[in-house]
């Protein structure tokens, strides 16, 4: 009985490893079609115009630098103590003429609080708030909204700089634009 168990435990355990020395090949091919992006970035109607203070001398200005694509930007303001508002300083824009796209906000580098006690990014149709984001938290994935074929959003920013808060301050916040043509949240 005893020989018989013995065996079966050996030949479980060959079969085992037989099976894990076998592979199998199957042959996919992936067609890639790279396209222009739908979904990009232009200068707000603010972009540009004159900020608060001034830099070595220098007038400071709204900055919104666009990547050579308009698929990235980079944004310079100069906000004061309390309630500073940046108006349509941004726009996202899509270009795409049949399609609508689900646009998300997540926040990868978000506010230092010890200078802002908010700050936000708020989404704009018009008169209409389509979106308001806080950009002194992170690891969430807003929902801004449907953007439609041929449309645009204005892009808003707001800050509350405490009068404890020592100026003049640097600090960099980052987020991404995710799009996708569907409903589903992205990963």
């Amino acid at each position: 009985m005893l020989k018989k168990t013995l065996l079966l435990i050996l030949a479980s355990a060959l079969a085992a490893i037989a099976v894990a020395n076998v592979f199998a090949y199957y042959p996919v091919s992936i067609s890639i079609g790279a396209t222009e992006p739908p979904v990009i970035f232009w200068e707000g109607t603010n972009a540009g115009q004159p900020d608060l203070g001034e830099t070595g001398g220098t007038t400071n200005t709204i900055g919104v630098a666009l990547g050579s694509k308009n698929t990235s930007v980079t944004v310079t303001v100069h906000p004061t103590y309390q309630k500073t508002v940046y108006k349509d300083i941004l726009r996202i824009n899509n270009t795409d003429t049949t399609k609508s796209y689900h646009v998300y906000i997540r926040v990868s580098d978000p506010a230092n609080t010890a200078i802002f006690t908010t700050a936000t990014l708020v989404v704009k149709s018009g008169t209409t708030t389509v979106a308001t984001i806080d950009l002194t938290s992170t690891g969430t994935t807003v929902y801004v909204g449907e953007l439609t074929s041929g449309s645009s959003w204005e892009v808003w920013l707001e800050f509350q700089v405490p009068e404890t808060a020592t100026l003049p301050a640097t600090d960099t916040i980052s987020f991404e634009l995710i799009y996708t043509p569907t409903a589903e949240t992205p990963p």
